[in-house]
C-alpha cells in the first residue's frame, strides 16, 4: 500500500456495526496506531507502516464494540497514489454484548460506574417514564454534565464545563436539545453517546447528531471531572427506571453487572434487562398490549 493513514491527522477512520456514527482511528489496540507501533517496527519511526510513503502494509484486529467494520472514511492527499483496504470476516465469541444490561428499579437508587476522563461515553436504555434523569456526573469545582428524559421525546444534554478562572460559573450553564421523530420511552432500546474531539463535543440520540464547540473559558479533559459517570438515582432530581446496557466509557466497556452485585444499596438493581412483553411472545390476552413495569418487575 503506498498510501498513509494520518490516523492522528483525522484523514482515516472506520465505523463499526456496535459502534454507528463513532470514529474509530486505529488497527489493533493503540488509538492513531498501528501494531507495528506497539512493537516499535513501523518504519521510519512512523505510527503505521503506510505512514512511510513507501510501498507497505499494516495488519491487525479490533476488538470488542470496535469490530464489525461497517465503514471506512478516507481523505486522501492528492499527492498519494492508490491503496487498498482488505476487511476480513467477523469473530465473535461470548454473548457480552447482549447480557451485559441491568434493571434499575427506583428513581432514587443510583448505578455508580467510574469516572469520565472527558473523552467518550455511551450506552442504550429502555424506559416507559415521560420525563427522568437518565445519567450525570459532576466535580467539586462546580462541573456537571447530565442527560435528561423530556416529555417522552426530547432528550437533554445540560453541562458546565467552566475553567477555574471565570467570575460566574453560572454564565457556563448550557443546554443542547434532541428531539426523536418517535417515542424514547417505549420501552425499545435508544443508544446516547457523548463524543469529544479537540474543543468540540458531539451529542448523539440514535442517528442523530449535534455539535457543541466549546469557548474559550471552557475546558474538557481527564481532570474536569473527579467523579464517577452515574446512572439514574437522584433524590431530587428522581433517575431512570427502566434498562441499560452496554456502557462504554472512554472507549473502554464497563462491567454493569459487576456494578450491580458490588453497590452499597442494590435492592432496586437486578442483573439482565426486564422483558416480559418480548420474551417468548406476548404474555397478554385476546391481542391486549403489552406493557413493561420495570419498578414492579412484572407487566400489565
Amino acid at each position: 500500500m503506498f498510501m498513509g493513514y494520518s490516523f492522528q491527522e483525522k484523514q482515516t477512520w472506520f465505523e463499526s456495526a456496535a459502534l454507528p456514527e463513532t470514529s474509530i482511528a486505529k488497527i489493533g489496540h493503540v488509538d492513531n496506531t498501528c501494531p507495528c507501533h506497539e512493537s516499535n517496527t513501523c518504519r521510519y519511526g512512523k505510527r503505521c507502516n503506510c505512514d512511510a510513503n513507501e510501498v507497505g502494509a499494516d495488519e491487525g484486529m479490533l476488538y470488542g464494540l470496535q469490530a464489525g467494520i461497517t465503514k471506512i472514511y478516507v481523505l486522501q492527499d492528492k499527492m498519494q497514489n492508490a491503496g487498498r483496504f482488505t476487511v476480513g470476516p467477523l469473530q465473535c465469541k461470548g454473548n457480552a454484548l447482549s447480557t451485559n444490561a441491568v434493571t434499575m428499579r427506583s428513581r432514587e437508587v443510583p448505578l455508580k460506574t467510574v469516572e469520565w476522563k472527558g473523552k467518550s461515553f455511551n450506552f442504550w436504555f429502555r424506559t416507559r417514564q415521560y420525563s427522568t434523569l437518565i445519567a450525570s456526573i459532576a466535580s467539586s469545582s462546580g462541573h456537571y454534565f447530565k442527560i435528561y428524559l423530556k416529555e417522552g421525546q426530547r432528550l437533554e444534554y445540560r453541562f458546565n464545563l467552566h475553567d477555574d478562572n471565570v467570575d460566574d460559573p453560572r454564565i457556563f450553564d448550557r443546554v443542547v436539545g434532541l428531539v426523536s421523530q418517535s417515542p424514547l420511552n417505549d420501552s425499545a432500546w435508544h443508544r446516547v453517546l457523548v463524543q469529544v474531539k479537540s474543543n468540540e463535543l458531539r451529542l448523539s440520540l440514535d442517528k442523530q447528531s449535534r455539535f457543541y464547540s466549546m469557548m474559550g473559558s471552557e475546558i474538557l479533559n481527564d481532570e474536569t471531572f473527579n467523579s464517577p459517570l452515574i446512572i439514574g438515582g437522584d433524590k431530587n432530581e428522581g433517575g431512570l427506571i427502566g434498562c441499560v446496557k452496554q456502557l462504554e466509557v472512554d472507549e473502554e466497556q464497563f462491567d454493569l453487572i459487576d456494578a450491580v452485585r458490588k453497590a452499597a444499596d442494590s435492592t432496586h438493581l437486578s442483573e439482565g434487562c426486564q422483558d416480559f412483553c418480548n420474551k417468548g411472545g406476548n404474555p397478554c390476552r385476546n391481542g391486549a398490549h403489552c406493557i413493561e413495569d420495570y419498578e414492579a418487575l412484572s407487566y400489565y
